[in-house]
């Protein structure tokens, strides 16, 4: 495993755009994935010739199958996975997906090109999930064997991939199946004891990053669902990131709107070094009510067949609200997102976080049948 610095998440953060290229080589990315995608520090990942941020949007119109019937589950495919409970998905159209996402983000020909410009072998890849909730609010188990599957056609090993989040017994209830240590692929949780001893300190933001983000990865996964959230109004990439510190609680603003403090957070520099892609699991959506699991499930989440890849997290965040926002629309429900709200948006866009400017940001739609 990586040994990252301890004091590295202390520092205080400059970096040039050569730096930042030369870092990111060492860290195993190809010139290839770096170049074509436009890495720069401290902001939106930007296609090079558009100087735009990039949001690959997929759909699966065939994802859903009957579930009695279907010989495309992870198990029966012969995939490594790390737990199973939508047998209802075919992980066949989920696969082609998340490949289609990624090779299309990064402009390649084909999905391993695309994957291997962006993982090495020696790679140590954290995929940060949501599964604040559980069933069926929570990132599913098939959407992190699809991904894994691609890492592992960039040469990752198994034994070289950690699934993590907050809690153990948070990633249980989601249906993941836990590995703290055992061979293969890692799935665990921070908590109690594996945060930082010293607190980062950026703004608005103070507070311990988990261990496994720190220390024990060299490349990062974002790896949210799209759902409501009562004052950030959405937990989508940005708010994911409230599941890699030791005090959530301390950061949602008098008014629980996150702001500024999600902006400040998401501008860490381990967070901006180490995140490779963003991949965004919006088959079913929650449109109100969350982050948990309300009552009302089976009312406010609907079948979207959706994935989303950017690097952007601002541009991602936009789109799951505009998402949500349509199925509003759909219920009678009232809608939320306007120039004012979410506030923390704004502000992150105003830091040079992202952006959703409409001359900015390109959006790529596929559908994989």
């Amino acid at each position: 495993m990586a040994d990252c610095q301890k004091g590295a998440v202390g520092m205080n953060y400059k970096m040039s755009r050569r730096d930042f290229l030369e870092r990111a080589v060492s860290l195993g990315v190809s010139a290839y994935g770096l170049e074509k995608l436009g890495f720069a520090p401290g902001r939106a990942s930007a296609d090079s010739s558009t100087n735009s941020s990039k949001v690959v949007v997929v759909t699966g119109p065939k994802l859903f199958v009957d579930a009695e019937n279907n010989n495309h589950t992870p198990s029966r495919m012969g995939m490594v996975s790390v737990g199973e409970w939508e047998r209802s998905i075919d992980q066949h159209v989920l696969n082609k997906m998340v490949n289609e996402g990624v090779r299309s983000f990064v402009g390649a020909p084909t999905p391993e090109t695309a994957w291997r410009s962006l993982f090495k072998p020696n790679d140590v890849v954290g995929i940060k999930v949501n599964s604040f909730g559980g069933r069926p609010v929570a990132v599913r188990p098939e959407t992190v064997a699809a991904v894994i599957a691609g890492l592992r056609i960039a040469g990752v090993k198994e034994e070289n991939i950690i699934v993590w989040d907050r809690a153990n017994h948070e990633l249980a209830a989601a249906g993941f199946r836990l590995n703290i240590d055992g061979p293969g692929v890692k799935v665990k949780g921070t908590q109690p004891d594996g945060y930082e001893d010293e607190p980062f300190e950026i703004d608005s933001f103070k507070g311990r990053f988990s261990k496994i983000l720190t220390r024990e990865i060299t490349a990062l996964i974002n790896l949210p669902c799209v759902k409501h959230s009562g004052g950030p109004k959405i937990t989508c990439a940005m708010k994911n990131h409230y599941g890699s510190i030791d005090n959530p609680g301390d950061h949602h603003a008098p008014n629980g709107n996150c702001n500024p403090h999600l902006a400040d957070l998401y501008r860490a520099p381990v967070i901006q070094e180490k995140t490779r892609l963003i991949i965004v699991d919006a088959l079913t959506p929650l449109c109100d009510r969350g982050p948990g699991k309300p009552a009302e499930v089976d009312v406010l989440q609907w079948k979207a067949k959706t994935i989303m890849v950017g690097l952007d997290p601002v541009a991602v965040d936009h789109l799951g609200l505009l998402m949500i926002d349509e199925q509003r629309k759909k219920l009678g429900i009232p809608t939320q997102y306007n120039d004012a709200s979410p506030k923390y948006l704004y502000t992150a866009i105003e830091k040079g976080v992202g952006t959703k400017d409409p001359d900015k940001l390109r959006v790529i739609r596929r559908i994989v049948i």
